[in-house]
C-alpha cells in the first residue's frame, strides 16, 4: 500500500545468502546467523521503495514509485541484526513497472559488500 495516486510497482523475490559475498571464515568468525530481526528493504536515491517480509529462505518485496518518479535502477540494502550491520546490494537492480524479479523456486540472489 502506498501513499502515491498513480504507482509504477515491481515484486522482488529476493534470498540473501552472505557466503556469496564474503568467505565463510569471516561469517564463522562474526558468528553470523539470520535474524527474525533481520531486515531487507529496497532504495532508489535513498528512498525506501519497498519493505521484505521473510518467509521461509526468501524474502518477498513489494517496490512501489511515483508513476512519474520511476527510477532505472534500485539497490538492496540488508541489515544483519547478528553482525549489526548494513549491507548493500553490489550490482543495480534496473526497475522495470509490472514485472516480478525471482521467483519462489529460483529467487534473486544477489551480492552484497559492507555499507560504509
Amino acid at each position: 500500500i502506498t501513499d502515491y495516486d498513480l504507482t509504477s510497482s515491481m515484486t522482488a523475490v529476493i534470498q540473501v545468502d552472505l557466503s556469496l559475498s564474503f568467505a565463510e571464515e569471516q561469517l564463522q568468525a562474526a558468528k553470523y546467523q539470520p535474524s527474525v530481526d533481520d531486515m531487507l528493504a529496497v532504495f532508489a536515491d535513498n528512498k525506501c521503495l519497498g519493505v521484505g517480509t521473510k518467509k521461509g529462505a526468501v524474502w518477498y518485496v513489494y517496490i512501489a514509485s511515483p508513476i512519474d518518479k520511476t527510477p532505472s535502477n534500485v539497490t538492496l540494502r540488508y541489515y544483519s541484526a547478528t553482525l549489526k550491520n548494513i549491507f548493500v546490494s553490489k550490482e543495480l537492480i534496473p526497475y522495470k513497472n509490472d514485472t516480478q524479479l525471482g521467483t519462489t523456486d529460483a529467487p534473486h540472489t544477489p551480492t552484497f559488500i559492507i555499507d560504509k
